[in-house]
């Protein structure tokens, strides 16, 4: 009997230093374990648990395949701008979508013709008996805010060519410049450039340029007389034969 007992208690501490070792040899081995484990598949084995929902669940079949542990992604709302790995923010889409049909272009309307006008202009003729006499004539213009100054300056142009032929001429200086014109009351100041002055036709030269352009001014209702102005000042005579200038000038300044 005793030494059955002496048999058990040495196979109890048989057993129980074997355990003590196994465990020993366990804890040793577990860091070249785990080191193998991560060479082969890149990281500690982790355990992740999704919850699912009891559908979701009753749906999705299970897998007997080994998968890589994947990486987390997070979708971004659409509120949200995505920003790339670098730091900067990407500009969001325009959110504007165009129509599947462009609109069609407006039709073209016929190109518009200025607005004209008919205005009475004076030149200057020659009668049987070599006179200087004043004559008109009908030129068709475009409308402008400047009606008078529009006139004015077409007679500074000159006659056309078929007004040539019908025998007008203007005494208006050609080196003439109109610069500007105001209307006060019933007169109209005329600014001409230091031009107007010099006519090489003498004083029958220089009354009929004046002519000219008092009666292109007075055959408008409103101008009754016309102030003529040297570089926008008053001057006492016109030419070296001295026609008076100074004061405002109407049809009734030149006598037949």
């Amino acid at each position: 009997m005793a030494r059955k007992k002496k048999h058990f208690a040495a196979g109890c501490l048989f057993w129980s230093s074997l355990v003590i070792v196994l465990a020993i040899a366990a804890i040793a081995a577990r860091e070249p374990i785990e080191k193998a484990f991560a060479s082969i598949f890149g990281q500690k084995p982790t355990v992740t648990v999704t919850p699912l929902s009891d559908k979701a669940a009753a749906e999705s079949p299970p897998s007997n395949e080994k998968t890589a542990p994947s990486a987390t992604v997070t979708i971004p709302s659409e509120s949200t701008p995505s920003t790339p790995a670098g730091g900067v923010s990407k500009p969001a889409a325009d959110s504007r979508t165009s129509s599947p049909e462009a609109p069609s272009e407006k039709p073209k309307t016929p190109e518009e013709k200025p607005v004209v006008r008919k205005t009475i202009l004076f030149f200057t003729g020659v009668d049987a008996n070599g006179k200087l006499i004043l004559k008109s004539a009908i030129r068709t213009i475009p409308t402008s805010d400047s009606p008078l100054k529009d006139t004015l300056l077409a007679m500074i142009a000159g006659p056309t060519s078929q007004e040539v032929n019908l025998g007008l001429i203007s005494m208006i200086p050609s080196t003439t410049r109109l610069i500007g014109v105001i209307v006060r009351g019933d007169v109209a100041y005329i600014d001409f450039s230091e031009g107007f002055r010099f006519n090489t036709h003498g004083r029958e030269g220089l009354d009929a340029q004046l002519k000219q352009v008092v009666y292109a001014a007075t055959e408008y209702p409103t101008v009754k007389k016309v102030q003529i102005l040297i570089e926008g000042k008053k001057v006492e005579y016109l030419g070296p034969e001295g026609i008076r200038i100074n004061e405002p000038l109407g049809r009734q300044s030149f006598p037949e």
